[in-house]
């Protein structure tokens, strides 16, 4: 039986061969921290570029719809740059409002949408501090704290993908579950290390790092359907 919960969820996209150590298949290194509350509604996801976060969001975004038959709310730049009409619902137009207003902006009617809700839903913020000046990170994460001290019953769960150790920190005494890409840190360890200095030949290598990895996950994608 398929799970709802965002720990079933969880569980269950970390089987796929992408993620397997033991799998040849396997292209994508993820640790998965539990939460100490098993059936937190808080998973946070953090880890460097072309680590596949965003491969993983969207194999949520699919097991929401084809395994669970649930509403995903995801939020984030595959919306952000679509031209579409639900796209001018949550951003503003950055030609006339600076990205951090329009990030902040999607940020609150992202959860005015859950509260207004008639169905269960997870909701998805990706990268919700693009465009905000750091001073602001820690109240962002306040505001998303705020949010799940009194989260609809309707909202099975919150995924937030982030690079900013400043939102994340008022959110640690909320149990998280934490799935880190790239490397084993936890998220405590993380939040509070300084991040590692990449030089200038790792910058350049990231573009194409990005397509080999992006290139492969569709090769084994194409192995897997032919099974």
């Amino acid at each position: 039986m398929v799970a709802k919960s965002l720990y079933g969820a969880i569980k269950f996209i970390l089987q796929h061969d992408y993620f397997d150590k033991d799998s040849r298949r396997n292209l994508i290194c993820c640790n998965y921290e539990p939460s100490d509350l098993k059936y937190s509604k808080l998973l946070i996801i953090t880890g460097d570029n072309a680590e596949g976060k965003s491969f993983f969001v969207k194999l949520f975004d699919e097991y929401c719809d084809r395994k669970i038959n649930t509403e995903c709310l995801r939020l984030g730049m595959s919306l952000r740059t679509e031209k579409h009409w639900s796209r001018s619902c949550i951003y503003k137009d950055e030609s006339a409002f600076s990205t951090g207003d329009s990030s902040i902006s999607s940020v609150i009617k992202g959860i005015e949408t859950c509260q207004k809700r008639e169905q269960e839903h997870y909701v998805i913020f990706d990268e919700p501090n693009l465009g905000l000046a750091e001073s602001y990170h820690y109240a962002l994460g306040e505001y998303f704290a705020r949010f799940i001290t009194d989260m609809p019953s309707l909202t099975k769960g919150m995924v937030i993908v982030t690079h900013s150790r400043e939102l994340v920190r008022p959110l640690l005494d909320y149990h998280p579950h934490h799935l880190r890409f790239g490397d084993n840190q936890n998220i405590k360890n993380w939040v509070e290390r300084n991040p590692k200095r990449k030089n200038i030949e790792e910058l350049l290598w990231l573009p194409e790092k990005g397509r080999r990895k992006f290139k492969r996950v569709q090769e084994v994608s194409k192995e897997l359907s032919k099974q």
